[in-house]
């Protein structure tokens, strides 16, 4: 028997339907390889990975060692140091469009650092972002379409304490929609630079290489910087991240988590035309712990075992492809609501059956949030951890085994959850 025929025959294993947020399973304990452990001791096959920044598994042993030699040395110095010269080496050979890097300690403040050299290059105001985008939780980012037409968005405030004049330095364009390049090019004299993920975490797919082409050709034209935050797909699609997987470049990108070997970071790297007028023109670049010694050696380690051979990145995406084609095989085979997309070794399950082309849809499709945390909390009591963004991570620790078995635990959650509804 299977583990999914296991699964859904034994009503032992099925969810306990309530849910304590005091509960000792809501906080983890350990971490090794492509598993984590909550307090009560419970065992589970992580699907989170640090928000995907832990690409080698949680404490790869080569991470590890360099960390704890490092730390022996200095954690902080708060001035340049000869690590950071090897990083940047090591980048220009994975990055060799980008010119310059800029180190800071998240993604949210690559994409705060980012913003500001793009404004001061152009001497313009506006940042152009995607409906259903997510950009960490920097203030000029944090905005969605709540009331626009799909085709011409209206940015609003994401959260409270928000000052509503954000919105007012912001056109939010549609998503993989050729409506986006008209808006662009109706705005190019206010816009400094547009802004997207390569893969969208909110809907990840492998389908967007021609819009990402056509957006680089628009922004060209017009006069417009084009910058990706690759804080999630930068080193995860490969050494060249996103940029280089659809063979788009930009003039700016954003970077974190994997480049920092699972430590805080945020990088943001750019040409050389575009870094070098930053630096002329006085862009604050500086941060008490940025590129701390301990980041950059987590970093350096990370990118150096990345970098081993293409064996990494090809076992990377046929995880992924098989996580994938074991869920959609089974939804199509017992008529269920739902379907998995994703990006090499990025996926998300999609709680409907219909195609969705942005988060947009996806959330008119989807059922409503109380029956998908009812569901997820179904597939943590069978052993997988699930982060709240639901983005689903693979990494070099999982085995078939572990992506076979995570499949089991997401079909048999939606069989469940199809008998529930019938």
């Amino acid at each position: 028997m299977t583990n999914l025929e296991l699964a859904v025959s034994d009503p032992s294993r099925t969810l306990n339907e309530g849910y304590d947020s005091r509960a000792l399973d809501n906080y983890l304990t350990r971490a090794d390889g492509c598993r984590v452990w909550d307090q009560a001791g419970r065992e589970y096959i992580d699907l989170a990975m640090g928000g995907g920044s832990t690409i080698l598994g949680h404490a790869h042993p080569v991470v590890v060692e360099a960390v704890r030699e490092q730390v022996g040395r200095g954690s902080i110095f708060a001035s340049p140091h000869a690590a950071v010269h090897e990083m940047g080496e090591l980048l220009a050979k994975c990055l060799p469009w980008f010119g310059g890097f800029v180190f800071c300690n998240s993604g949210s403040e690559a994409i705060m650092r980012l913003a500001r050299i793009a404004r001061a290059v152009t001497n313009k105001r506006k940042i152009g972002l995607f409906s259903g985008c997510w950009h960490g939780s920097w203030d000029g980012t944090l905005v969605e379409d709540y009331t626009g037409p799909a085709v011409r968005p209206v940015a609003g405030c994401k959260s409270a304490g928000t000052l509503s004049d954000v919105v007012d330095s912001i056109m939010l364009l549609p998503y993989r929609d050729s409506a986006a390049l008209s808006l662009i090019r109706e705005n190019k004299d206010d816009l400094a630079c547009v802004l997207i993920e390569p893969v969208q975490g909110s809907n990840p797919s492998d389908g967007v290489g021609d819009f990402l082409s056509n957006l680089r050709h628009t922004t060209t034209n017009c006069g417009v910087l084009l910058a990706f935050d690759e804080v999630v797909t930068g080193f995860r699609l490969g050494l060249g991240g996103g940029q280089e997987h659809f063979g788009v470049h930009g003039d700016l990108a954003a970077y974190g988590k994997i480049v920092g070997g699972g430590l805080p970071v945020g990088m943001v790297a750019g040409t050389k035309a575009v870094m070098e007028e930053a630096q002329r023109l006085g862009v604050f670049f500086g941060g008490t712990f940025s590129a701390n010694p301990l980041t950059i050696a987590a970093g350096l380690a990370t990118l150096r075992q990345l970098g081993l051979g293409p064996n990494v990145y090809l076992g990377l995406e046929r995880a992924g492809r098989v996580l994938r084609s074991l869920v959609n095989h089974y939804c199509a085979e017992n008529a269920l609501p739902a379907h998995m997309v994703g990006a090499g070794s990025i996926s998300r399950l999609v709680l409907s059956g219909n195609e969705v082309r942005s988060r947009r849809e996806r959330d008119m499709l989807e059922p409503p949030l109380e029956a998908q945390a009812r569901f997820y909390a179904n597939v943590k009591a069978r052993g997988m951890w699930i982060g709240t963004n639901r983005i689903q991570f693979l990494s070099t620790a999982h085995g078939l085994d572990e992506v076979g078995t995570a499949a089991d635990a997401l079909c048999a959650s939606l069989l469940q959850r199809s008998k529930r509804e019938v």
